[in-house]
């Protein structure tokens, strides 16, 4: 089932185009710019800066695809936020040319990055691939472009004259083949790696190649065209959670690149609502002004020509007012000095009785509401929007219009019938311009207020942030330590099993082979020396024992003046094991005039914790070892003893010397023990058998 709903949602947008490419009329217009700013600028600039934050901490230690991937993401939060700020009437009054510009090339740039990442494959990235470079040529190319967009536009204005539509398909094609490209890598190394990192990178690359035809291929503000932004929100989310996801054991997030991120996150999202409200604020208040005044200038101007045209008394007095040669010129010269466009009189039946006809061949809808109030005698102001025009007027340019209402009275008596309506028609780029200006002013204090306040709380959180830091490596360096002194007391091994297993600490009867090591006549040789010596000879004997014991797998080492006693979880590694450092310690001891002995014995024991509440120590009790210091004891300098127990244990590949048996001190019956010679064939056991 799961299978299924990964195929149908990689499908669903492609599915989609589809289907508006067949059905062309369902693909509706939806022409929201103000919404486009918005929601592009703020979800591109949190895009930028999350991918920014991932790309730093994953440094070049994370994938090199995964770290190309994020890269990506930051490339296109980047370039398509300068998509959002060209969005015609919300920061400029124009159509910008990095409005097509930055979307074409945020597909580009990441489909460059993605094709990168789908080169690094199970086995690593090519060694000709330099990801560094790429990353830092992805950087320069960005800040090339957008200071191009900012400072130079006509540059791209001209490629857009001089060879469209060439270089927009140019771009199409190449950008496409990349997708298709990226995706196919991504896919092969998911199908080794299984990785949901990987899955998911292959996934939106997929996603990404139907977005570059909803792009370039399908008209904007389009629900097809929609699509592509969609795409680009859901990949960048995808890709950020499993990258994050992947990557949270790195442990880089340092406090200051959080606040950092969530800080300037927050600053876009505050300033972009007190803009929002700022610029509905002084909208209204320009939209209350610009009533007053229209509604004035509309009311005189009616109540000037209705008085100028006394011989109009009734509502049927207006029929075939056009046709009157006093009143063009009538008209034209109470227009000479007013800010209006264009004016039209109509009848109380809503014909239209001057001028003529309209500015334009499209079917003329005279607003019902409007002209109603105007017969009940009250002047009624409407504002446009430059996405609305009022029906049978086309203005220069994209801008607002103002079309007002106004009873027209017989003789301009305003308590007189009315018997027509005046609709004068006013073009307001000034309203364009200040609600640009209010919004970019919000945009800028907001900006500005929040950002100031947010750099002082950074300063306190990365003063924090470095006291953390710092408190983190004290106890990195102190863990350590302990470590060190742990593995002192219990043994790497040992010290591995308790931190994975804390019960390994636990009183457990266990059969071991105990290994006693001590110097004959220590004593005497140490009173004639000064203590210096002393400690660096025994150094020398300890380090010596403890790399042997622990070549051999030692589960317990201790070392107890010139005593070395060494816990074997098997037999053949404990012989193998007092025979190497027999060797060794011979070489180390001769050149004092020392020799040491060697006594090993098989047997079950008590192995664990032991001590009081306050003081524990681990330690092996048993006889086991009462009969190992006992066999060591009765051997010569130089000579290793193992216990009949051990020498069964060992196997056959293993020589001995002849069957002796010696007088154990608190043992009734002797001790049958042989000298350990060599070993015949070399001693491999098992894992199994070295953890007891």
């Amino acid at each position: 089932m799961r299978r299924i709903l990964v195929i149908l949602a990689l499908i669903a947008p492609a599915v989609s185009l589809v289907y508006f490419w067949l059905q062309p009329q369902a693909d509706l217009v939806s022409s929201q710019p103000i919404f486009h700013f918005y929601l592009v600028t703020f979800i591109t600039f949190s895009a930028a800066v999350i991918s920014i934050l991932l790309t730093a901490t994953l440094g070049f230690e994370g994938q090199p695809r995964h770290v190309l991937a994020a890269a990506a993401f930051a490339v296109i939060g980047s370039i398509f936020f300068s998509h959002g700020l060209a969005t015609p009437g919300a920061l400029i009054d124009h159509v910008h040319p990095a409005s097509a510009w930055s979307a074409w090339l945020t597909l580009f740039g990441a489909g460059v990055l993605f094709t990168a990442a789908s080169l690094d494959g199970p086995k690593g990235a090519p060694k000709w691939m330099p990801v560094r470079q790429l990353i830092y040529a992805a950087v320069i190319g960005v800040l090339f472009y957008s200071a191009i967009a900012a400072f130079a536009p006509d540059v791209l204005t001209n490629i857009d004259q001089h060879v469209a539509p060439w270089h927009q398909t140019t771009i199409f094609l190449i950008t496409l083949v990349l997708w298709l490209f990226a995706s196919f890598g991504l896919w092969r190394t998911w199908l080794v790696t299984r990785s949901n990192v990987d899955g998911a990178l292959a996934f939106v690359a997929v996603w990404l190649a139907t977005a570059t035809v909803s792009m370039h291929r399908f008209p904007i503000w389009h629900l097809s065209w929609w699509i592509y932004h969609a795409i680009l929100l859901v990949g960048f989310l995808a890709t950020a959670v499993m990258l994050a996801i992947e990557y949270e054991q790195v442990r880089q997030f340092r406090l200051s690149r959080y606040f950092l991120a969530v800080s300037l996150i927050v600053t876009a999202l505050l300033a972009l609502a007190a803009s929002a409200l700022f610029t509905q604020f002084s909208y209204n208040t320009l939209v209350a002004e610009v009533q007053d005044t229209s509604g004035s200038i509309a009311t005189d101007l009616a109540n000037s020509l209705a008085g100028a045209l006394p011989d109009i008394s009734k509502p049927t007095d207006m029929h075939g007012l056009s046709n009157r040669p006093d009143v063009d010129p009538l008209v034209q010269a109470r227009l000479q000095d007013l800010p209006l466009n264009n004016i039209y009189i109509y009848s109380t039946n809503r014909k239209l009785q001057y001028p003529a006809g309209y500015d334009t061949n499209t079917p003329v809808i005279v607003d019902p509401v409007a002209f109603g109030h105007a017969l009940d005698g009250n002047t009624l102001v409407v504002i446009h929007e430059p996405s609305g025009t009022p029906s049978g007027y086309a203005p220069n340019a994209s801008v607002h219009v103002i079309e007002t209402f106004a009873p027209m009275r017989a003789k301009g008596q305003p308590t007189a019938e009315v018997t027509g309506v005046l609709v004068t028609i006013e073009e307001a780029p000034d309203i364009d311009k200040a609600i640009i200006n209010a919004r970019i002013a919000g945009l800028l204090t907001a900006a500005l207020t929040m950002g100031l306040l947010f750099l002082a709380m950074l300063s306190v959180v990365n003063r924090a942030d470095n006291i953390i830091t710092i408190r983190t490596e004290d106890l990195r360096r102190v863990s350590a330590q302990l470590k060190t002194y742990s593995e002192w007391l219990l043994g790497p091994d040992l010290l591995g099993r308790v931190l994975s297993n804390p019960d390994a600490l636990s009183l457990v009867r266990r059969v071991r082979t105990v290994v006693f090591v001590d110097i004959r006549n220590f004593t005497h040789w140490s009173e004639l020396r000064p203590p210096e010596e002393v400690v660096a000879m025994l150094n020398r004997y300890y380090t010596a024992s403890e790399a042997i014991a622990g070549q051999h797998g030692v589960i317990k080492l201790k070392f107890a003046a010139d005593e070395v006693m060494a816990i074997f979880g098997d037999a053949q590694r404990a012989v193998a094991a007092a025979i190497e450092m027999r060797t060794e310690l011979k070489r180390i001891l001769t050149e004092q005039g020392l020799g040491a002995g060697i006594g090993l014995h098989t047997g079950p024991l008590v192995e664990g914790l032991l001590g009081s509440k306050d003081v524990k120590f681990y330690d092996v009790i048993g006889d086991t070892v009462n009969t190992a210091k006992r066999i060591e004891s009765a051997a010569a300098p130089g000579e290793a003893l193992v216990s009949e127990t051990t020498r069964l244990t060992t196997g056959n590949h293993i020589a001995f010397g002849p069957a002796r048996r010696i007088d154990a001190k608190g043992k009734e019956a002797p001790i049958t023990v042989y000298s350990l010679l060599e070993i015949e064939t070399p001693v491999v056991p098992s894992t199994a058998q070295r953890s007891g």
